[in-house]
């Protein structure tokens, strides 16, 4: 059964093995930059806005475009959708300049509940012109997504539900958010005994283990995720679960900082 576990137990040492997740936005496309990283309407105010700006010495044209975001089986899935406005669709962003584009939303979740969006900004091609001025290739871009977050009224925060199992893949972590809104995990770390406190110097990791193709590091209401820890955990003593929960307390063990600590039976 997925249960919550004792995570106090204080700060590690001795680093075996970093489990990474890798963040979920590129904020620098090509010769664009995108700000800010994260979006959010809600029944308060429907309306956000970002900018685009332009790195390059040339007009750069790009296609906006916005989809609901949702998780099936740990995979990120996305379905077109009316509920945000966004227009236009292509724009042009200026040599060495900036737009501000703004999106409304037409429709809002039922009230205490958060719905999940990407808006995308795709660069889209422009001939590279040689030094004579004729066209010399097609220029490299990049798709990139931002998360938008639309919620109506009060919204409980995450709740995380841990659990540690043992099958023939070997050792399984799996996370649960059962709660309303989103969680987002930027690491999960094993390591060998207790360690120094959090302004000491830590280790360097020995191994990394990459969200899959398909997934952010982000769990949405209502999903699941597993990841199979290495054989290099063999060992090892505890988990650490590294969150952007600094305060809503998603897990009853969590401190402040984010941070989770599980306990590794038979490390």
């Amino acid at each position: 059964m997925l249960a919550r576990v004792n995570a106090r137990q204080g700060l590690l040492r001795h680093s075996v093995v970093v489990l990474l997740l890798s963040l979920p936005v590129v904020s620098n496309a090509g010769g664009l930059r995108v700000s800010p990283l994260e979006l959010s309407v809600s029944d308060q105010r429907d309306t956000a806005s970002f900018t685009i700006e332009n790195l390059a010495s040339l007009p750069t044209p790009a296609e906006l475009s916005v989809f609901a975001w949702t998780q099936e089986q740990g995979d990120d899935v996305l379905r077109p959708t009316d509920d945000i406005l966004l227009a236009p669709p292509i724009v042009s962003v200026p040599a060495k300049g900036k737009i501000t584009i703004r999106l409304r939303a037409r429709k809002l979740p039922p009230e205490g509940a958060e719905q999940t969006y990407r808006v995308y900004v795709k660069e889209l091609p422009r001939p590279n012109l040689g030094a004579d001025g004729t066209r010399a290739g097609t220029a490299f871009t990049t798709k990139f997504g931002i998360p938008l977050y639309a919620s109506n009224g009060r919204v409980a925060g995450p709740e995380l539900l841990t659990r540690l199992t043992r099958d023939a893949r070997g050792t399984v972590l799996s996370l649960e958010n059962a709660g309303a809104t989103h969680l987002r995990v930027y690491g999960i770390h094993a390591h060998a005994e207790p360690f120094k406190p959090r302004d000491a110097v830590q280790p360097k990791p020995l191994h990394n283990l990459r969200r899959g193709t398909g997934r952010t590091n982000t769990l949405l209401p209502g999903t699941q995720r597993e990841w199979v820890l290495p054989d290099s955990v063999r060992g090892a003593k505890y988990l650490q679960i590294r969150t952007d929960d600094l305060g809503q307390r998603a897990h009853d063990n969590m401190t402040r900082s984010g941070w989770l600590w599980l306990p590794l039976a038979g490390g």
